[in-house]
């Protein structure tokens, strides 16, 4: 699952700066977001960048700079 969501961020980011977590979730079903939420914590570690402003607010998903280059 961890690398399909990754295949996916790049795929939408080889086109956008920046991509939303509502862009990744097909459905408004709280298991939807769980399964994409899990890999995006891992992915974050080392391949993706993640910022949130306020609690509860939309996730904004970047590749990192190491990513990039």
């Amino acid at each position: 699952k961890i690398k399909e969501i990754y295949a996916q961020i790049k795929e939408f980011l080889s086109v956008k700066e920046r991509m939303m977590f509502t862009d990744l979730v097909k459905s408004e079903e709280k298991q939807a977001k769980i399964s994409v939420f899990v890999p995006l914590m891992h992915l974050a570690n080392d391949k993706i960048d993640l910022k949130q402003e306020e609690h509860f607010g939309e996730i904004e998903i970047y590749l990192s700079k190491a990513e990039i280059e």
